[in-house]
């Protein structure tokens, strides 16, 4: 039950397991169709993750107001950057939160899906496109129409689908496999640990989609970096 899985975030640490439960329920049901604990749910993951930022460096202030101020531009495109477990994904979350968009937010990582597949998770495929497709897939555009898609490891995209997202970043339209074109209305906060700049110099990666993704760059800074936030975490993740 919703209620019983509300009551379990607010009296537990297993918060891994309890973000998972939050973003299916917010990714897959309709706003709408939520009842009072599926509400208090994924606000309470919500809020979780924005505490997360609620920091004292100069950094992670300097960075919440950058979160705030994209939010409610017209920028439907963000790369967010940094190392491993900065909280990439939980700037992204605040960014959809603060945008006031009514779609889903979804998160995918682009390095954990086999290549021949990805295109098919990305962009959805028609029943029979190809052996195995034995139901029609939306797929994850389609999916966070109306919201937010939260793109990790974006630097690790094959070379062949990074014109494919070119194209629907610049048409604000998909293709499913074997399917006809849909449009869509999705922002797309892009991450990568990786330089992509260096990665457009060495041609393994495409320089136009760098720069279509990165109408606009946050950094998040390291926690070695903003000593000052230690305590502050500490106390957090303890509460």
């Amino acid at each position: 039950r919703v209620d019983a899985a509300g009551w379990s975030f607010a009296n537990s640490h297993d918060f891994a397991a309890l973000e998972s439960i939050a973003r299916d329920l917010a990714g897959r049901v309709p706003p709408e169709r939520w009842d009072a604990g599926a509400k208090r749910l994924v606000e309470a993951f919500r809020s979780f993750g924005y505490r997360r930022l609620q920091t004292s460096s100069p950094a992670m202030r300097r960075l919440r107001k950058d979160i705030a101020r994209v939010a409610k531009s017209r920028a439907m495109r963000v790369l967010v950057t940094g190392e491993s477990g900065v909280g990439k994904e939980t700037v992204a979350q605040q960014i959809h939160v603060q945008s006031g968009r009514r779609g889903p937010f979804l998160a995918f990582n682009c390095a954990t899906v086999a290549k021949d597949l990805l295109e098919s998770r990305l962009f959805g495929h028609a029943k029979g496109a190809f052996t195995g497709a034995t139901e029609a897939s939306a797929g994850l555009f389609r999916e966070a129409d109306g919201g937010t898609l939260f793109l990790d490891e974006i630097g690790e995209l094959p070379d062949e689908l990074q014109g494919v997202l070119l194209r629907v970043l610049q048409e604000g339209r998909v293709q499913p496999v074997g399917g006809r074109e849909v449009r869509v209305d999705v922002r797309v906060v892009a991450a990568t640990n990786r330089d992509l700049a260096a990665r457009v110099r060495e041609r393994r990666f495409r320089e136009d989609l760098f720069w279509r993704l990165s109408a606009v760059t946050l950094e998040v800074p390291p926690l070695r970096e903003r000593a000052e936030d230690f305590r502050p975490l500490v106390r957090e993740l303890w509460r």
